[in-house]
């Protein structure tokens, strides 16, 4: 009888001992596994613990906080990660050879989660002040009035049209996770939403220092729809203090909504984000954004990372942004580890792959950065010397935008002392497509103390800048570059609009231009408008294009310029004009005041068949010299040239009529218009200087004919040269 005393007191020893957890402060206890260790035990803790992950010698871990292994979580050979716990978690842990493949597929897949290993994490004081709204009813406000102040749930009526959940609580962690219409206000550090939900947040605060990796002082769970609503006449503060556990470690964020849903942010009121090591506003498909106001960082203190990073889209409707961020400001991130692609075919998936959009109409956005980009809705999936494939577009409707990039704190490249930063800070950048149908838009790419990037500033930049397509079809855009004022990898078209580049390396840029109208006032260190880009298929010995078309994701494309309309004025000190192909214009006033020097020329085209055609418009070009000089090799309308000295702000009438000022000094003048009749002879006049010219036209591609000498100047003015 004794033995069988003994006996039973043993079992239930152990029975006490598989059921007790022990609630730690510091404690120092490993876990050891065949291909890795982690330096805390799992169970309960009083507060935030730090979690370290090793891999063992030889194996790789991949390792969530949220039961789902991706590709991205993992820890290498003989290296570490640290995560820092606030709230109670489950660790999944799964280890494997490093020289196993493991795909995306088989993270995924139950099998791969069965042989994962699992360890509780409980914070016991954040538990204990979690309030889970759709646990608490209206017949339980007394029994819980200890942890929750003044607080009345009315249960949702799931018949009704109208539920309305009311909440006001000064505790830690609030929950929703059933759906329906919140009203939330009160100080929290954390809001979790896991269920889909209209949340209003009237005056809330959110504040902590210990946010989640890749989590959100609001964090959304995946799959939801979520409309969060800042009502008129109220703010609401997310302020994110979290240190980062490692340098590669995921950033914290303000909000963060998970996978395949949809964020939705509404209202008239403000919303304030500050986050010290993470992102603004984080979503892992689409954000929409529809009235409110929005500031992301601050002059003094900008977020380390993105100020609106989403995966898909993003839709600004009358929104006023204000963004201070190191990275980026507003991008959609979807990249080449979201598609399956073959780089030996340059193939991909479609099913995979998306177009990321960024729609901006009406309201107010201003954005500085340090080391990125504006707005960018850009992704890459492969790319050699011929090929790339992109994706991303922009479409910007009646919208006033005001963008400034570049480095504010530089760091000095090593090679010469320069003071430059090395990050990449475009305006506006799209892989596929931009288009700017109305607006006012401002951009500064000059922050970085970099004049170009032909000359080794290899991170200077454009303002506006698409891999692929750019249209203009309205608006007024004014941008100084520290490169390219406006470029587009293959077509540019300008149908409309009020555009300045008011300092620029080169002007606008694509392999093809084509202006149908719009106001365009164009001031360049090098070329004005050059029409170039891609590979050359033929270049000569110095690599300079010589032939008119060029390799560009796998296609063949031709250099082109076409100026149908418009009113446009380029001041260059390169080539005014350049295309590496053909220049044609018919129509529209062109003025072209190209370089003071004698290298370049008011307009240049490229070797190999390639004509520049005047047809019709209103032609004005000045240069140093006439040393580079090109005439038209087929053209429909007559022109003068004019090869006398002009000072600056000269004030010069020709006797067809014209009249107007040269802004700076020249030699070299053509003048071409529908009143210039060939064969006939016409005088140029400015203060004491006259000249006089005799109108040509080639239409066979030879050379014209010489013109009458100028006569001699007033008051002992120069007599003009030779004529066309």
């Amino acid at each position: 009888m004794g033995k069988l005393k003994r006996i039973m007191a043993l079992i239930m020893a152990a029975a006490v001992i598989l059921l007790y957890q022990p609630t730690f402060s510091n404690a120092a206890a490993k876990v050891s596994k065949k291909g890795y260790t982690i330096s805390k035990t799992p169970g309960t803790y009083s507060d935030t613990v730090s979690v370290k992950i090793t891999a063992k010698k030889g194996y790789k871990v991949y390792y969530s906080l949220n039961g789902t292994l991706t590709a991205s979580k993992i820890i290498k050979s003989k290296k570490s990660k640290t995560l820092p716990i606030a709230t109670t978690k489950v660790l999944t842990v799964y280890a494997v050879k490093s020289t196993k493949k493991v795909t995306k597929k088989l993270l995924k897949k139950s099998s791969t989660l069965k042989k994962a290993a699992t360890y509780q994490y409980i914070i016991a004081d954040n538990t204990e002040n979690e309030t889970d709204i759709s646990e608490v009813s209206s017949t339980e406000v007394s029994s819980t009035e200890t942890k929750i102040t003044e607080a009345l749930v009315t249960e949702a009526d799931k018949t009704t049209e109208a539920t309305t959940e009311v909440v006001t609580t000064t505790e830690d962690v609030l929950k929703i996770t059933e759906a329906g219409d919140y009203t939330v206000t009160g100080t929290y550090k954390k809001i979790s939403i896991k269920a889909n939900a209209n949340v209003t947040l009237n005056n809330v605060t959110v504040a902590s220092s210990s946010v989640d990796p890749d989590e959100g002082l609001i964090d959304i769970s995946k799959g939801l729809d979520v409309n969060i609503i800042i009502p008129e006449g109220t703010v609401t503060t997310l302020c994110d203090t979290s240190e980062l556990a490692s340098s590669d470690a995921d950033e914290p964020n303000g909000i963060c909504a998970g996978k395949n849903g949809t964020l939705s942010i509404s209202g008239g009121g403000t919303l304030n984000i500050t986050s010290t090591n993470g992102n603004g506003i984080k979503a892992k498909n689409i954000l929409n954004i529809t009235d409110t106001t929005i500031n992301i960082g601050t002059s003094s203190e900008y977020v380390a990372g993105k100020g609106i990073a989403v995966k898909k889209e993003i839709n600004l409707n009358n929104a006023n942004l204000t963004i201070y961020s190191v990275n980026d400001g507003i991008k959609t991130t979807y990249d080449e580890d979201d598609v399956t692609f073959d780089a030996s075919s340059y193939t991909y998936d479609s099913s995979t792959a998306t177009d990321t959009k960024i729609n901006i109409k009406g309201g107010k956005i201003a954005i500085k950065t340090k080391d990125g980009d504006g707005i960018s809705a850009s992704y890459k999936l492969f790319e050699d010397t011929k090929y790339e494939v992109v994706f991303g577009t922009v479409t910007i409707d009646d919208a006033t935008i005001d963008i400034a990039t570049g480095a504010l704190v530089s760091t000095t490249y090593e090679a010469d002392g320069r003071t430059i930063d090395y990050g990449s800070h475009k305006g506006i950048k799209a892989g596929s497509n931009i288009t700017i149908n109305s607006g006012n838009i401002t951009i500064d790419t000059t922050k970085a103390n970099i004049t170009n990037n032909r000359s080794g500033d290899e991170y200077a930049d454009d303002a506006i800048h698409s891999k692929g397509t750019l249209t203009i079809n309205g608006g007024t855009i004014n941008v100084s570059a520290s490169d390219d004022g406006i470029h587009a990898e293959i077509k540019l078209t300008i149908n409309a609009g009020d555009i300045t580049v008011a300092s620029s390396y080169e002007g606008i840029e694509a392999m093809s231009i084509n202006i149908i109208g719009g106001n365009i006032n164009v001031t360049a260190t090098d070329d004005g408008m050059n029409a170039s880009g891609g590979l050359a298929t033929q270049t000569d010995n110095e690599g300079a294009a010589i032939s008119s078309t060029a390799y560009y994701n796998g296609q063949i494309y031709t250099y082109e310029m076409y100026i149908k309309g418009g009113d446009i004025t380029v001041n260059a000190e390169g080539d005014g004009l350049d295309s590496n192909g053909s220049i044609t214009i018919s129509g529209g006033t062109t003025r072209v005041y190209g370089p003071s020097n004698g290298g370049n020329a008011a307009f240049d085209i490229g070797e190999q068949n390639c004509i520049f055609t005047i047809s019709g418009g209103t032609v004005i070009a000045t240069a140093g010299s006439s040393d580079m000089a090109i005439t038209p090799t087929t053209s429909g309308q007559s022109y003068v040239i004019y090869t006398t000295s002009l000072s600056a702000n000269s004030n010069v009438t020709i006797n067809d009529g014209a009249s107007f000022t040269l802004p700076k000094a020249c030699s070299y003048l053509f003048y071409s218009s529908p009143d210039i009749q060939s064969g006939s002879e016409y005088t140029l006049t400015s203060g004491s200087t006259s000249a006089t010219a005799t109108g040509g036209v080639n239409a066979s591609g030879n050379t014209g004919g010489p013109g009458n000498m100028g006569g001699p100047g007033n008051m002992g003015g120069p007599g003009g040269m030779m004529g066309f």
